[in-house]
């Protein structure tokens, strides 16, 4: 067993997108956009990559979000290469969000 800071359980994609609205001073406000729709502008976006535009939803992309039971977990990296997460999610997504402010990313 792993004992935190090193290991954290499983995040939901809620989790991970409330984590990062924190972040960047936002609600967060989920919106309820249908299947279909979805599915249609991740064909638009394999489209996209034919003009060499790198699209934010792709069908690789919707099949990752979309899958039952999507969470971001870090136990294959570790498994695999023993990366341990040393940094609570709330943390590191606060630093990713300021560093992202100090390049220019964010307002």
């Amino acid at each position: 067993d792993l004992d935190p800071p090193f290991f954290t359980p499983a995040i939901s994609a809620r989790t991970l997108l409330e984590a990062i609205a924190t972040a960047v001073g936002r609600r967060f406000r989920p919106l309820q956009v249908p299947p279909m729709a979805l599915r249609a502008l991740a064909l638009c976006g394999d489209v996209a990559w034919l003009f060499g535009v790198r699209p934010t939803l792709d069908s690789a992309r919707f099949a990752e979000l979309s899958g039952e039971g999507f969470v971001c977990t870090a136990e294959r990296a570790f498994e695999r290469i023993g990366f341990r997460a040393e940094t609570p999610l709330s943390e590191g997504v606060m630093e990713t969000a300021r560093w992202y402010r100090q390049h220019g990313w964010l307002p």
